[in-house]
């Protein structure tokens, strides 16, 4: 779903995503993504490559959330987004490889 007109990712959307548990790779860059609700990724536990740079995203907020469920991600893909803030990746205790360049980034 590379190069779309997706803003957000939410429930409407999300819950075709319930319908792939075996999905590994999702590839959302060069949309114009600005928010990410917190139950985005429920049904997505195998989901190991997350790209979502080149969008317009300020926040990464539903990586905090302890109830968001990406326990094996591993590659995850924020650059040249809008992002201030990296707040702590509870739900990604797996992940590997962070790519963040591009941003204006402040940890918290």
């Amino acid at each position: 779903m590379i190069k779309n007109s997706i803003t957000a990712l939410c429930f409407q959307i999300t819950t075709h995503m319930q319908n792939l548990p075996e999905l590994h790779t999702l590839e959302l860059a060069r949309n114009s993504i600005t928010e990410v609700s917190a139950d985005a990724f429920s049904g997505s536990q195998k989901l190991l490559d997350l790209q979502l740079q080149d969008n317009d995203l300020a926040a990464i907020d539903f990586l905090a959330n302890e109830q968001v469920e990406l326990t094996v991600l591993r590659d995850l893909d924020l650059s040249n987004n809008r992002l201030e803030y990296l707040k702590n990746f509870v739900s990604t205790p797996a992940l590997y490889k962070l790519k963040i360049d591009g941003s204006n980034q402040k940890n918290t």
